[in-house]
């Protein structure tokens, strides 16, 4: 896990980000520092399946906290 969690994991967030997609039915997402990948999860998880999403962050391209690619685990 990385240095510095999610606020939206510790506000639980998910029911949101899943509100967000059966509203707007999106068509793509782009996702722009992931950290831990919490929200890009729910937006996996809750999206339709024609949905494109990219995914985009600096890892330890960023000098400040910045969470480990190799540690986030996304579901499909």
């Amino acid at each position: 896990m990385s240095l510095l969690e999610s606020s939206y994991k510790k506000n639980n967030f998910d029911n949101i980000f899943k509100e967000i997609c059966e509203k707007s039915n999106p068509l793509s997402i782009l996702e722009v520092g992931i950290l831990d990948g919490y929200s890009l999860n729910s937006f996996l998880t809750h999206s339709n399946s024609d949905c494109k999403i990219t995914a985009v962050d600096l890892f330890d391209k960023y000098k400040y906290k910045s969470a480990d690619l190799s540690l986030i685990h996304i579901s499909e």
